[in-house]
């Protein structure tokens, strides 16, 4: 879903790890968090206010996956990420999760 007209961008990722967990579910978290983020596959996280970015090593590629999130607290969360989960159905992919978790352990 788009960011609402009136959401603000912020210049913190504001996201608990808790809220995060809400937009894929306990075993898509689980599964970023052991896959990926325990790992230490995740890296070069941006966060422009609205839009995060990131590189996840993935099945030996590269990965570049990115979410879009309105304010904190809403839920609201667009994936853009590039895998089959995303593109053919438009689910929350574990891959935007790692980046998600990511940022928010290096914001806090």
């Amino acid at each position: 879903m788009p960011p609402s007209e009136n959401s603000k961008p912020s210049e913190k990722f504001d996201f608990t790890l808790n809220e995060i967990r809400t937009w894929g579910g306990d075993r898509l978290f689980d599964e970023a968090m052991s896959r990926y983020v325990d790992q230490g596959s995740v890296a070069n996280v941006t966060w422009d206010g609205m839009v995060c970015s990131a590189e996840v090593n993935h099945a030996g590629h590269v990965m570049n996956t990115s979410f879009r999130a309105d304010s904190a607290g809403s839920g609201l969360v667009s994936n853009l990420c590039p895998c089959i989960t995303s593109r053919r159905d438009g689910r929350i992919c574990v891959h935007m999760l790692a980046a998600a978790i990511t940022l928010a352990k290096e914001a806090a």
